[in-house]
């Protein structure tokens, strides 16, 4: 009984620890804006033009992957977003700099890449996950 109640409360606090961001509104998370979005018309939005990044979540074959965990990572560590977004898309107004994307699929899959954002331009990273199939 002890340990189920125990592996209970860890599955708990497990989920609880990631933020589910609802689709194609503007959020903030510690100061930082963001937004989850791609799905149907929404991605056609100009809002989304203009922030500075665009994370996409994609298979091996390029159709969409959503609910995917994304932890965003300064070039000192230190965490600047941490969402678990419903979307394909994830746009973020980082400031300019260098930066680390985690991002998890399906709980199980996990990623990095680097990121850098400046420039005047948006910057897009297409983050895929084969393991997972589908075709666009």
């Amino acid at each position: 009984m002890r340990i189920l109640l125990f592996s209970t409360s860890l599955l708990l606090l497990g989920a609880a620890a990631w933020a589910q961001a609802p689709q194609d509104q503007e959020l903030n998370y510690q100061g930082l804006k963001y937004a989850c979005t791609g799905v149907a018309e929404s991605k056609e939005d100009p809002r989304w033009t203009q922030y500075p990044a665009k994370l996409m979540f994609t298979t091996g074959g390029r159709a969409y992957v959503s609910f995917v965990q994304v932890k965003i990572e300064d070039s000192q560590g230190k965490v600047v977003l941490e969402v678990e977004c419903d979307s394909p898309w994830l746009v973020a107004e980082l400031k300019p700099g260098s930066y680390t994307v985690k991002a998890t699929a399906e709980r199980k899959y996990p990623k990095s890449a680097k990121l850098t954002v400046g420039g005047g331009k948006p910057v897009e990273l297409a983050i895929r996950f084969p393991e997972i199939s589908g075709e666009m």
